[in-house]
């Protein structure tokens, strides 16, 4: 019996080594071919805050220059200023994976608590907004230590499947910061939902 059963034990343990063994490895999948670049994506000054205007057109930008986002493949960036101000970056990457994972480990809206000046991040309360097209979207704002609370400093940060697309928005107008946040979100999703679902696949 005690036989019987080493015997079984070991048709058990050397089935799973071959189970194991053959099974293969799951490739990454590639994001498709595009026939549109991050240049595209980017909001134009229609799409910008009243009282805001463009600094600079779309220009192609280091995407590991934005929050640490490292293996991103290409980016264009805006920069924006008036009553309010900041940048839209559109960063592409090599997959949907690779976007994911750089959507959660970005460094621009990491708390940083160390010194006189930490800033911390909370999404943004009772914003009523939810991009319908994003893969991951939140509206977050920061609050610096001794510093007062005057305005709004926030990001619009959304995945859309091998792309991250970050607003950055700054205001000392508090009254217009949710107005302008949900309006620029809607811009984004519009932008991105021509071109993702406008048959842009080669």
């Amino acid at each position: 019996m005690y036989t019987e059963l080493k015997q079984w034990m070991l048709v058990v343990l050397i089935s799973a080594g071959v189970i194991a063994g053959c099974t293969p490895s799951q490739p990454v999948p590639a994001a498709p071919l595009r026939d549109f670049t991050p240049a595209e994506l980017i909001l134009d000054d229609k799409a910008l805050p009243s009282d805001t205007w463009l600094m600079h057109a779309s220009k192609e930008v280091r995407p590991d220059d934005f929050g640490g986002h490292e293996g991103g493949v290409s980016a264009n960036a805006i920069e924006y200023n008036g009553e309010a101000s900041g940048f839209h970056v559109v960063i592409q990457f090599q997959s949907d994976r690779a976007a994911s994972q750089a959507y959660q480990e970005h460094a621009f809206t990491e708390d940083d608590t160390r010194g006189k000046y930490g800033t911390t991040w909370k999404p943004l309360s009772n914003f009523a907004y939810h991009s319908p097209l994003a893969d991951q979207f939140q509206v977050v704002c920061g609050t610096t230590r001794n510093v007062s609370n005057i305005g709004a400093h926030c990001f619009i940060e959304a995945q859309y499947a091998e792309f991250v697309s970050l607003v950055n928005y700054s205001t000392l107008d508090a009254d217009r910061a949710r107005s302008d946040l949900e309006a620029l979100a809607k811009a984004v999703d519009a932008r991105f939902a021509h071109y993702l679902n406008g048959g842009t696949s080669k």
